[in-house]
């Protein structure tokens, strides 16, 4: 899904083609588009910061 469907999404519980969509789904992939976070790995292990550049 895009951002913008998400959104409708959110407000409609349905997506583009008309099927029921979980709306904290959506919110929360609004939240992760929305949010920058970077990622590395480090002795296999991966670190994420969110927040990354504010």
């Amino acid at each position: 899904m895009t951002p913008i469907e998400d959104i409708y999404s959110l407000a409609t519980r349905k997506d583009f083609d008309g099927n029921d969509v979980n709306r904290a789904q959506a919110g929360m992939m609004i939240l992760m588009t929305a949010t920058p976070v970077k990622a590395e790995v480090k002795e296999g292990i991966i670190i994420a910061e969110h927040g990354v550049g504010s």
